[in-house]
């Protein structure tokens, strides 16, 4: 396995990630990996009931309701366990947001329908003809 940046006993060592390291994350964070496990479930669920069950409205529309449905919980999670702290964020936080959030859209997207158009219409990204 490759090393994995850290100490080891505070000597400034580098050392490897082996099974037990690995093992040991969820023993410090169990709700955490049960949560990630259980998104992965959800989401392979969800991916498997829309191959045998198409909802009939474009992709960009279900996407949206996606999102629409799950910020419900966060929002509510983010008001009963956040600090209520407001604040602006820097500059450069919200240009890499911007980045983040743009550059995916305008030049992956359309790659991958130029590169991939038999993949993108397969996947619902293109319109039929």
């Amino acid at each position: 396995m490759p090393p994995v940046a850290g100490t080891a006993a505070g000597h400034g060592r580098r050392h490897r990630a082996d099974d037990s390291s690995l093992c040991q994350l969820g023993a410090h964070a169990p709700w955490a990996l049960s949560h990630g496990l259980a998104s992965g479930a959800g989401w392979a669920l969800s991916t498997v009931l829309l191959k045998h069950r198409p909802i009939p409205v474009p992709t960009t529309v279900l996407t949206g309701w996606q999102l629409l449905l799950a910020s419900v919980p966060v929002i509510i999670g983010a008001w009963l366990l956040g600090d209520h702290q407001w604040f602006m964020p820097s500059a450069s936080s919200l240009a890499a947001f911007t980045h983040i959030t743009l550059v995916p859209m305008l030049f992956g997207n359309p790659a991958v329908v130029l590169a991939h158009p038999v993949a993108a219409a397969a996947a619902g990204l293109t319109r039929p003809s």
